[in-house]
């Protein structure tokens, strides 16, 4: 590659993988995209999609709430305090069974809901273990 840093470049690579059906070399390519701009809607979306392939649904739904995130139409639908959320994702990756996991997952997306839809500013529900 003439110039490593070039985002267009590595995105096309990904993309060529992709459709290829080879997600981890494309995951590879996507990821190099993404470190020279970080916002690329399209290498967002590819990284989601890719991972989504891979089985990796943690990192699958990042990608896409990034994409969501920096949308200029769609980016109103995902509020900052919904990332907060995919973190209890990780903790169920590790460990599938952790019950204050799933319970304070619910609790942030039943809070952003309502947020959203103009209801309640919260459940006033408390996290588990709290």
């Amino acid at each position: 590659m003439k110039n490593p840093e070039n985002a267009e470049d590595w995105r096309l690579l990904g993309i060529t993988h992709a459709e290829n059906d080879d997600d981890q070399q494309a995951i590879a390519a996507m990821m190099h995209a993404q470190e020279a701009d970080p916002t690329n809607l399209e290498v967002l979306l590819a990284l989601g999609v890719s991972h989504t392939n891979e089985l990796e649904q943690t990192t699958a739904l990042k990608y896409l709430y990034g994409w969501l995130r920096h949308h200029p139409k769609y980016g109103t639908l995902a509020p900052l305090e919904l990332a907060n959320s995919l973190y209890y994702a990780d903790a169920l990756d590790l460990k599938p069974n952790y019950v204050r996991a799933w319970a304070n997952m619910g609790i942030s997306y039943a809070n952003q809901v309502s947020t959203y839809f103009g209801k309640n500013n919260s459940l006033n529900m408390k996290r588990v273990g709290e």
